[in-house]
């Protein structure tokens, strides 16, 4: 319908208007506030309770939204509907569920042991037991409770019946306090809302009048009297209203409190019988429902950015940010990643004909559409000829109707009511038109702005677009209505509590005692929440709520205010008032940032300059600040580019003020993601050359070097009172971590620890001039020291002297490439030297102390998993970690050390062993705490248990590099006896010999080989023929962790331990706990199968690359955890991956791979290391693109990086069925749009390349794997149009099997379904038959010389045509008549006969001429269905390709092998190649084509477009 003929009396829709607009129906309904009148009230309804309003469509509501205890109250508020109207802003805050009275006597017994214990947090034993009996008691008094709940659900309720209200949007009771008073009437009792059930919160139900008895039935809208149990006060409304700022409430609202005196209250109905406390889960869409609306085709949520309640003039956030739009969230077909949780996606049902009631929706009601975060309602406006959509406040839809929408069934079933995460589209009742997704772009204010250096600064990089509003049906615009979880919810409605708290504050910046106090509470209740749950994941949709709604701008403008304050006013109590509610907002701001949301830091990255202005204020910035840049390689390389000058100023503020969180800035700055950033590492070393410097650091040394005990001394900088025991500083028996002295010399080993990370050897070489190893290693041996202390020991013993100099994880990165001469009989005897050697060669002379160490504290170690212990069970995970690095590097290559330390570790691996709490042994009953952690609380997820968790991954780690050892030496030593079977045949005297067996070589070997693969075959004691046969094939190794390996029966056996952590709750250690046990079983098998995979070099070529590539790989590995923002590493790494790309091709023809090579480096692991170089880089180049990094640009650094890694697994996959195999499963990385933004032709060459002659993966492809390739042509600003050919060309090679001419119609089919919505706008101006479409593919065509704009558009249409035409080959009928409408037959054959043309732009029509209109599904007919034998310009066609074929046979049989060897070398190389004409004839048409420059495009010309025909 066009705009012109808009008609709001149109016929034909269900709710039409009649009369005049003022009749319309939509605002005459909205005066019905009340649904199911008369009807009895019954257990499970949610109502509201409502006082008359002074006007017919207006209401006054019991509600309540604020969330901090504090401030919280319940009000009476005026909310009407219609002209002015002032709807509710979320019918859950005055939305009760009615429920019955719920027992309480065991949360009793537990808030009063509560209370006794006064906040004391160490339990003795006893206290412990009991408060465990109590939880378990109030545990099992829940589940009755929520049994008899549900069972009198639906029971009618009569006057003089007892329930409990539930409140919607808290989840709290309400009740009635004995502590505190009514805020307007002090003879009052407050009325609030409470967590926990008792008699405080049960009403006891009266009739206001007598016309009803106790007895008799409660129904709908009757006016009834709540009387509290407790209290014996009524439910009274105050005469006067609140007009206090401070509860961040209406001004106008009454107070309702508890009063002798009662008032009356009608109930209204929300819904019925519905609740998720005691039904299941609602299926379908109601009034008050709140859902995401997701359109499907294109990938989008509905969204709209602000916050509301903020358009006061005083304050800068905007009620809207951003106004409605769509925005991008791609979800891959079948993964089971979770829909958005992001409270901008969040909208809420509002019916229509009645705004309160919480009835089912039904397909074509009218309904509203509220966004929860902006209170504003969608709308659809007319605009001069246009539709708009945006959001409107209700009272500016005086009519009613602009907010009307409908839902329209997509799959018309027969279904009444609309059910969650079913499929529709929506309908605007007046202007009869419908909600579609629009294709440009939205210019979003996601960008954060600000006068720093981070604006620009870009921290949501979702594509963004706008909404679109037409009238006519789309087939594809249906959108899936999504459920929004109760737990979403629930955060909503807390963190939105807070917002009128804060907003109140900071309209009046009080400075009252009771308003600061009071606000400091408030906030430290809001960091608090954020972590109150265990999973991060959890925890990250608690922060993000922070961001969306808008509080972090609201608490900034706090910290700005602070900030403003001037200098001379900077004293007194007012001023430290208002410090103390700074500080608490820093709190709240660094709960915010933990975990690992870049989201969350990029977006806060904008107030850096406020943050660096309460420096040396003691008010949390600079935790804070530590907080944002920690792990944020681009917010790092922001603070980079001064950092000496910087560092300088830094160290000096450390001297003066002490303030250990500088130590904290310094680590987080050298290192990101456990990435270490040299240049930083490095002038930071320097600084602490400075004699300034020493004077701000603990100075340590030992008493007496040369005792056998010596004590470690230290002096403070906090307290220079000379050299005392460290342990006096940091007592193991010290319970207050947080004093001064306990953090900064935590903060300082933390620093250290960081700055020689990486084995960077400047840092390291200048501290241990300063902590000698003497010194370090007394610090984490002296067991008077506090465990966090110690662990922060281990931790730098690790960087400074284990992770040092050229260790490599040698157990870690096996290879599979053997020379063929160092094959031995007993593989790694060779290396063994001294104890201190490892097995790559390299020394460390503290291996030996640390290995008896390591003896003597896991003897007799055991894991208690009382919260007493956490700080234990840390130190155990540390000295683990310095146990892995050991084991990986190889210094665990003796038997006998390895042994033991294995049945040391089973201990601690076995939780069966475990221990709550250490016990006194005088009763032999356990206790219930003790027993109940044995049997069952051992395995939770509790904070308690996390490091045990911990300690137990690290363990199986261990576990498994031993696994990963002997597996090593048994293939080793399969090796060796395969080259003396093959090298001593002839010899069998001297091989018996040789083995000192009787068997001759061949007996030898097929016995064991017999032996070895059948995995039912259990190693005894008796069995010395077999005992003997398998030790000479792992070397001696079977005596080598015996218990891991033969202990297999019994109920301690390594099997049953491994089973018993497959039951714990966590996901790392079950995997790992899985992943050994699948090796216990698959070991022999897995021998052979990489025995076929093992590769033996004889070759010199290929052991002189086996030995660079060992020598480098360790140096290549380092760098691959070094920042890719050095110049110097990017340079190294370049260098190293440009010589692995010389490697994989032949010397003598770079177009062919060297399988040999391809497979050593394969061995090595470069595969996987390059594919975790891919992933880093795009991080990197992000980093470079939004920061000024000194002496880099993005094409220098990790840019170049991603482009020469995507050539070098272009390489490696050429010809290379495995690799290739690998590369596909990881295509979801591969088809990151950062990385193609990066690399796009190289890594459009590397998919290619995946697919070409990979039969078997073109014939499994899955249609999401070609839903990701196309998504590569998404719309973004990064797209460039030249990248778009090379991503058609991958699609190209999955349309068919070329080795056997296969064309697949699953790929074809989903190649054209995805392409088709997603192609470039460019595309539709020369695909079809218009005039100005032809013409513009004739101009294109016709260009002697393109260039710029013309070139890329000639090379996208070559490569769209082609792609079509590769569509339709295998007689595809859909397809074929789709294509038909892109191009005539007639324009084709013009094409086609045009001798003008080159070939290269001419073999692309001719195979779409082919397999369009002549090889098709069925006759040869053009679209408008002519004859294609009737038209002359074939047969013209025809008499050409006949000379050309003629001039080719001609020169075919005149060219010499030389010649025709460098046509095979063109036609492989896909190239030009100078060859001679054959004759020198002139007039030879022979020579006419084939003078000058082979043409590649006339091989394909003839390949593609004629030979099929």
């Amino acid at each position: 319908m066009a705009a012109t003929d808009f008609n709001p009396a149109r016929r034909g829709t269900k709710y039409s208007v009649s009369g005049t607009e003022k009749s319309f129906e939509f605002a005459e309904v909205a005066m019905t506030l009340s649904s199911h009148p008369q009807e009895s009230l019954r257990y499970g309804d949610s109502i509201y309770l409502v006082v008359a309003g002074s006007e017919a469509n207006s209401l006054k509501l019991i509600t309540s939204y604020i969330s901090s205890p504090i401030h919280l109250i319940v009000t009476l508020d005026d909310h009407a509907y219609g002209e002015d109207a002032n709807p509710i802003p979320d019918l859950h805050m005055a939305a009760f569920c009615v429920l019955a009275p719920n027992k309480s006597q065991a949360q009793d017994e537990l808030t009063k042991f509560h209370d006794r214990l006064g906040g004391r947090k160490k339990l003795t034993p006893e206290e412990d037991n009991h408060l465990f009996l109590l939880k378990k008691d109030v545990e099992n008094e829940l589940k009755e409770n929520k049994s008899e709940q549900k069972r009198l659900i639906g029971k009618e309720i009569v006057y003089g019946n007892y329930f409990q209200l539930l409140h919607h949007y808290s989840g709290k009771y309400l009740g009635v306090s004995d502590s505190q008073t009514s805020v307007v009437d002090r003879s009052s009792l407050k009325v609030t809302l409470f967590d926990t059930n008792g008699d405080h919160v049960q009403f006891k139900i009266t009739p206001k009048y007598k016309v009803s008895n106790i007895g008799d039935k409660i129904r709908i809208e009757d006016q009834i009297v709540l009387e509290n149990v407790k209290a014996q006060q009524y439910l009274h409304i105050s005469t006067s209203q609140i007009r206090n700022s401070f509860y961040g409430i209406n001004p106008d609202s009454y107070e309702v409190n508890a009063s002798a005196i009662n008032s009356a209250f009608s109930i209204y109905s929300h819904i019925r019988l519905e609740h998720e406390i005691v039904s299941s889960q609602l299926q379908n869409i109601r009034g008050g429902s709140v859902l995401r609306l997701y359109h499907l085709q294109v990938q989008c949520y509905v969204v709209a950015a602000g916050s509301c309640g903020f358009d006061d003039e005083q304050i800068t956030t905007s009620v809207i940010t951003d106004d409605v739009h769509l925005r991008t969230r791609q979800i891959k077909f079948g993964d089971l990643k979770p829909p958005s949780t992001s409270a901008i996606t969040y909208w809420q049902i509002e019916l229509a004909r009645c705004p309160l009631s919480g009835d089912e929706l039904k397909y074509d009601e009218p309904c509203r559409l509220k966004h929860l975060l902006t209170q504003r309602y969608l709308s659809i406006v007319r605009d001069g000829d246009q539709f708009i959509m945006k959001l409107m406040k209700l009272s500016d839809d005086k009519l009613g109707v602009h907010t009307c929408f409908s839902f329209k069934p997509f799959i018309n079933e027969g279904k009444e009511f609309i059910e969650f995460e079913s499929y529709a589209r929506i309908y605007h009742c007046y202007t009869h038109t419908w909600f579609k997704a629009s294709d440009v772009v939205y210019e979003s204010d996601y960008v954060a702005t600000g006068p720093l250096a981070m604006s620009g600064f870009r921290w949501d990089n979702a594509t963004c677009f706008n909404t679109l509003v037409e009238t006519s049906k789309g087939y594809h615009d249906a959108f899936t209505l999504e459920q929004v979880d109760d737990d979403l919810l629930s955060n909503l409605h807390y963190s939105m509590g807070y917002l009128p708290v804060i907003r109140n504050y900071l309209l009046s910046y009080n400075i009252e005692v009771k308003t600061s106090t009071v606000m400091e509470r408030s906030l430290q209740n809001l960091a608090d929440w954020m972590f109150d749950v265990s999973d991060n994941k959890d925890r990250k949709k608690r922060q993000k709520l922070l961001r969306n709604l808008g509080t972090i701008e609201l608490m900034m403008e706090i910290q700005n205010r602070f900030k403003e304050i001037p200098q001379d006013m900077r004293t007194g109590i007012n001023y430290e008032r208002r410090k103390n509610t700074t500080k608490k907002v820093y709190k709240v701001i660094e709960a915010y940032l933990k975990g690992d949301s870049r989201k969350n830091e990029n977006y806060t990255a904008k107030f850096i300059p406020i943050f660096e202005s309460h420096f040396d204020l003691n008010i949390n910035a600079e935790a804070t600040l530590i907080e944002l840049v920690r792990d944020n390689k681009a917010i790092i390389a922001q603070f980079s580019e001064n950092f000496h000058k910087v560092t300088e100023d830094l160290f000096g503020k450390l001297a003066a003020t002490k303030n250990f969180e500088i130590f904290y800035y310094f680590g987080v700055m050298c290192v990101a993601n456990k990435n270490p950033i040299q240049e930083n590492q490095i002038v930071l070393a320097k600084q602490l050359l400075v004699p300034a410097v020493q004077n701000s650091i603990f100075i340590m040394k030992l008493d007496d070097p040369a005792s056998d005990t010596p004590k470690l001394l230290a002096t403070s900088p906090l307290y220079p009172e000379g050299y005392k025991l460290l342990s006096d500083y940091v007592s193991v028996k010290d319970q207050n971590i947080n004093r001064p002295t306990f953090h900064y010399l935590r903060a300082q080993l933390d620093f250290f620890s960081n700055l020689c990370q990486g084995n960077n050897e400047k840092a390291i070489r200048t501290l241990q001039q300063k902590f000698p190893f003497e010194v370090v290693f007394s610090g984490l041996t002296d067991e008077l020291t506090h465990p966090l202390i110690r662990v922060k020991f281990a931790q730098l013993i690790n960087t400074m002297f284990i992770d040092v100099g050229a260790n490599r994880a040698v157990l870690e990165n096996l290879t599979l490439t053997f020379i063929y001469e160092d094959c031995v009989e007993n593989p790694g005897e060779e290396e063994q030297g001294a104890s201190n050697i490892a097995l790559s060669g390299v020394e460390n002379i503290y291996f030996p102390r640390m290995r008896d160490w390591f003896k003597e504290f896991f003897s007799n170690l055991v894991i208690y998993g009382h919260e007493e212990y956490t700080h234990s069970n840390q130190l155990i995970a540390a000295v683990l970690d310095m146990l892995l690095l050991f084991v990986k590097f190889g210094y665990y290559d003796d038997h006998e050390d390895a042994d033991v330390l294995l049945n040391l570790l089973i201990n601690i691996l076995n939780g069966k062993k475990d221990r709550y709490f250490p016990r006194d042994g005088k009763s032999k009953d356990l206790p219930p705490a003790y027993a109940y952690f044995r049997k069952k609380g051992r395995y939770d997820n509790t904070k308690a248990n996390a490091p045990i968790f911990d300690v137990k991954v690290k363990c199986l780690q261990v576990f498994e590099l031993f696994m990963n050892f002997r597996f090593y030496k048994r293939l080793q030593r399969l090796l060796f006896l395969y080259r003396v079977v093959k090298r001593e045949m002839r010899f069998a005297g001297d091989t018996r010999q040789l083995l000192n067996i009787t068997e001759s070589p061949e007996e030898t070997l097929n016995s064991h080989l017999a032996q070895l693969h059948n995995p039912s075959y259990v190693i005894t004691q008796h069995d010395n023929m077999t005992r003997k046969a398998n030790e000479h094939l792992a070397g001696g190794i079977l005596g080598f962790a015996t218990y891991m390996f033969e202990n297999t029966i019994g109920p301690d056996s390594f099997v049953n331990i491994l089973l018993d952590l497959t039951q714990y709750d966590n996901l790392e250690l079950v995997t790992t706990a899985l992943r050994l046990l699948n090796n216990q079983y698959t070991v022999e098998n897995n021998l052979f199968e990489k025995a076929i995979q093992t590769q033996v070099l004889i070759n010199e070529n290929s052991i002189d690359l086996f030995k660079s590539t060992d020598r480098v790989l360790p140096e290549f590995r380092r760098l691959l955890k070094a920042s890719l923002t050095n110049v110097d590493s990017c340079s190294r790494l370049i260098e190293l991956l440009t010589n692995f790309v010389e490697a994989c091709e032949l010397p003598n023809d770079r177009t062919e791979a060297h399988p040999q090579n391809q497979k050593i480096l394969y061995n090595f692991g470069i595969l996987e290391d390059v594919m975790t170089l891919l992933e880093k880089t795009q991080d990197d180049h992000t980093t470079l693109v939004t920061s000024s990094v000194v002496g880099m640009t993005s094409d220098d650094g990790p840019t170049r990086l991603a482009k020469i890694a995507c050539i070098l697994l272009c390489r490696l996959a050429r010809d290379n069925d495995i690799v290739q195999q690998r590369l596909y499963n990881r295509l979801e990385i591969l088809t990151n749009e950062k990385l193609f933004d990066c690399a796009p032709q190289e890594l459009a060459s590397l998919l290619t390349q995946l697919f070409t002659g990979a039969q078997d993966i073109v014939m499994n492809v899955k249609a999401d794997d070609i839903r990701l390739i196309c998504s590569l042509m998404r719309q973004r600003d990064t797209l460039q149009l030249e990248d778009i050919p090379p991503i058609i060309e991958i699609l190209k090679a999955i349309t068919k099997v070329e080795e056997i001419d296969l064309p697949l119609h699953f790929n074809q089919v989903h190649i054209m379904n995805n392409f088709m919505p997603i192609k470039p706008k460019q595309i539709d101006n020369f695909l079809g038959t218009e005039d100005g479409k032809s013409a513009r593919r004739m101009e294109l065509l016709n260009c002697e010389n393109p260039v710029g704009e013309d070139s890329i558009l000639l090379n996208l249409m070559l490569s769209t045509y082609d792609l079509m035409a590769s569509l339709c080959e295998g007689e595809n009928l859909h397809h074929e008549s789709v294509c038909q409408s892109m191009i005539t037959q007639e324009e084709l054959l013009e094409i086609l006969n045009n001798k003008k043309l080159p070939f290269d732009r001419k073999y692309q029509f001719a195979s779409f001429f082919n397999w369009v209109y002549l090889n098709t599904h069925k006759t040869s007919s053009s679209y408008d269905g002519t004859s294609v034998d009737d038209d002359p310009a074939f047969w013209e066609f025809l008499e050409n390709t006949n000379d050309i074929l003629a001039a080719m046979i001609t020169y075919l049989d005149r060219t010499s092998t030389e010649q025709a060897s460098d046509i095979r070398k063109t036609i492989r190389n896909q190239g030009d190649v100078s060859i001679k004409s054959a004759s020198s004839d002139p007039n030879d048409k022979s020579s006419m084509v084939f003078i000058g420059v082979f043409d590649f495009g006339l091989i394909n010309y003839l390949m593609k477009g004629i030979l099929p025909i």
